[in-house]
């Protein structure tokens, strides 16, 4: 029988070296795809958030004191239309923020009004100034509608304070005048 000639053959197998480094290219782009998806997000809400803000400091302010009987809330926010959450967020905290200052404008300024008009008389004052205020908080619901009461019932109570404190001294130099007058004789 021959002799078998034995030969040797060297093969080398597959050890998944190339399969990790696929798995980890694949990690790396999808991390870099969230990334990159995330700061879109963040320019999109910031965008959306300015938005927001621009339109709600546009809104003529008639329309955000002006209150729907419908709804309770100022006309104003009618106009969100169709923002988004975050546009929408905004612009409502805007239209609240003025709504507020400007209640609380126009509660002052009726109120100096009112002053002059009763010339200090307290009582006249506080009946006007009341019947102010429930005119304001009529239509208006909810959150709106208490704001208006706590401002103007707040504002009311200062005022007339002032107004009784400014009716004393006048009476006292009213007083200390006439015994002037009295030392005179």
């Amino acid at each position: 029988m021959p002799v078998i000639r034995e030969e040797r053959q060297y093969q080398i197998g597959p050890i998944g070296v190339a399969r990790v480094y696929e798995s980890q290219q694949g990690q790396v782009i999808a991390q870099a795809a969230n990334r990159l998806s995330a700061q879109l997000y963040q320019r999109g809400a910031e965008d959306a958030q300015e938005q927001g803000l621009s339109m709600g400091q546009a809104v003529q302010r008639e329309h955000v004191l002006t209150i729907d009987p419908k709804t309770g809330e100022p006309v104003a926010l009618k106009a969100m239309g169709e923002m988004g959450r975050i546009g929408s967020r905004a612009y409502e905290s805007v239209i609240r923020t003025r709504f507020r200052e400007s209640i609380e404008r126009e509660i002052q300024d009726q109120g100096r009004i009112f002053a002059a008009q009763y010339n200090g008389n307290p009582d006249a004052y506080t009946t006007a100034m009341d019947g102010y205020i429930q005119s304001m908080a009529r239509h208006a619901t909810g959150e709106y509608g208490g704001y208006i009461m706590d401002v103007g019932t707040s504002y009311l109570n200062r005022t007339r304070a002032a107004l009784v404190a400014q009716g004393f001294a006048r009476a006292r130099a009213a007083a200390a005048d006439r015994v002037q007058w009295s030392d005179h004789l």
